[in-house]
């Protein structure tokens, strides 16, 4: 059984410190799930998803702080799929609001990724963080290679199938 796909910066923070126990509650979160089960549980790290399939986005920032975000997969060929923001030529990470209430997002698909595994990850920093040389990046270098993107505070990534 692989993890909830629920990206989280203080799940991520408590892994470095703590040699990945049971983390706890998360200020700041991503899950995705199938758009047509947007209630039920969101996917798991390792699941097969159908690249037609819609998805949707629950974002949750109930910090205080200000907190950016860049959210995107890379497939099996080493294309960036963007989930956030759009892919546009100045794109930058997108500032997630303050808010108990997780905030949805979607529905998105992945129509046009190369199927084979696949690596959803997300940037969470506390300052606007330019998109534009993530793409060559990874070209070059796989979704690892990104990892040191400068003012990243916290990466984390989940790997899925994609048919």
């Amino acid at each position: 059984m692989g993890m909830p796909l629920r990206l989280s910066i203080a799940a991520l923070l408590f892994c470095f410190a703590a040699a990945c126990k049971t983390p706890p509650p998360a200020e700041l979160s991503v899950e995705i799930r199938p758009a047509d089960a947007a209630a039920g549980p969101a996917l798991k790290s390792g699941d097969t998803l159908k690249r037609s399939a819609p998805l949707s986005l629950s974002v949750l920032n109930a910090s205080s702080a200000p907190t950016f975000l860049m959210l995107f997969v890379v497939d099996a060929g080493q294309r960036v799929y963007w989930l956030l923001p759009n892919a546009t030529p100045n794109a930058q990470s997108v500032q997630l609001p303050n808010n108990p209430s997780p905030m949805k997002l979607g529905p998105v698909t992945l129509e046009q990724a190369t199927p084979g595994k696949a690596q959803v990850v997300a940037f969470f920093s506390d300052r606007p963080l330019p998109a534009m040389g993530v793409n060559e990046q990874v070209r070059v270098g796989g979704w690892n290679a990104v990892r040191g993107l400068d003012g990243a505070t916290v990466v984390q990534s989940y790997p899925l199938v994609l048919e």
